[in-house]
């Protein structure tokens, strides 16, 4: 026989943490989504369903999230919130290393995560260990009565985090282990050793010595130096292709949205329409 609670309404919380989404799913970005979903796949969507309501109610009084631990206080029927924790296992150090490997040495994942953007296809960058937990992964408790596991409380923060990940996805590589920083310093460094200099090479593979490759035996810095400021063609030959950037509202990604941002619209979502609006007026107006 199982446990059971008579049914209790939360009570009210001022300034609580309150859901953006006030019907139909939690969650505008794909890695949100995502989230929800693997949360879902553990058999846990009763569970979760419970606690929909507290998240869009504002019943999470608090959220403090770190390297694989997330803290939460959240408000039930009681006079005292309820403490809810969730660890998270880190992605082993090595398979971090490797993802990062892949990361910045396609143009494509270094672009947008060092504009702040999750690409769409991240997980292929992580072979050993999925990006996105597993059940074995994942544990929480709460100071709740509740014996369920993950109880109402637990569920309501699990909602609030896919919300935090919309607005920040760097979140997502924190709960596994890295920090923003050290996930956009591992992967400029991943992108800086693949860059090099291709056309140089070493004296001793030419065969010839850094003087003698200069006219009159002068080092070939200086050989160069000479025609810096010359013009090789008219003017009138230079083409300057003009396009939008590769990634729209790149240092908006980077910065992420704003806490204070609480709109029912996705703040990148926007942003990046408005950049688009205003790249394209600005071509408009440049070949006018």
């Amino acid at each position: 026989m199982g446990w059971w609670y008579p049914r209790s309404r939360p009570r009210r919380v001022s300034g609580g943490i309150r859901a953006r989404s006030q019907r139909g799913n939690i969650g505008n970005t794909w890695w949100s989504r995502r989230w929800i979903r693997t949360l879902e796949s553990f058999g846990w969507e009763s569970r979760l369903e419970r606690g929909k309501a507290y998240a869009r109610m504002g019943q999470v009084v608090d959220l403090r999230i770190s390297k694989g631990h997330v803290e939460a206080r959240v408000q039930g029927s009681r006079r005292t919130p309820y403490e809810v924790t969730i660890d998270i296992r880190p992605i082993p150090e090595e398979e971090w290393r490797r993802a990062m490997a892949v990361m910045g040495s396609k143009a494509a994942f270094s672009a947008k995560l060092l504009s702040g953007e999750m690409p769409d296809d991240i997980e292929s960058a992580f072979a050993g260990t999925p990006l996105f937990p597993r059940r074995e992964d994942i544990e929480s408790s709460c100071t709740c009565p509740d014996v369920a596991n993950p109880c109402k409380h637990v569920a309501a923060v699990f909602y609030i985090l896919a919300e935090e990940l919309d607005r920040d996805p760097f979140l997502l590589f924190l709960l596994r282990g890295k920090d923003r920083d050290e996930i956009i310093r591992g992967v400029g460094e991943e992108v800086a050793a693949g860059i090099g200099n291709p056309g140089a090479r070493p004296a001793a593979e030419s065969g010839r010595s850094t003087a003698e490759e200069g006219s009159g035996g002068g080092p070939a810095e200086l050989e160069v130096s000479k025609d810096f400021w010359r013009m090789r063609a008219p003017i009138d030959a230079l083409e300057l292709p003009v396009k939008g950037p590769v990634v729209d509202a790149a240092l908006v990604k980077r910065l992420g949205e704003p806490r204070s941002w609480r709109e029912p619209i996705d703040f990148r979502e926007l942003m990046e329409a408005l950049y688009r609006e205003i790249t394209a007026r600005a071509v408009e107006e440049a070949f006018e």
